[in-house]
């Protein structure tokens, strides 16, 4: 978790250039594993903060 809470302080978007998020959420009952897809889409070219 702390990985992920890591990666997001990265990004900075501005609201102008939000077109939407989308959140998918699955459960495999046979490996007892969730996938948790977030997506985020902006206007424009989007540069990673290293």
């Amino acid at each position: 978790m702390k990985e992920l809470i890591e990666e997001l302080k990265k990004i900075t978007i501005d609201e102008e250039r939000l077109i939407g998020v989308s959140l998918d959420i699955g459960y495999d009952p046979e490996w007892n594993e969730t996938t948790i897809d977030v997506s985020v889409k902006v206007k424009g070219e989007f540069e990673r903060k290293e």
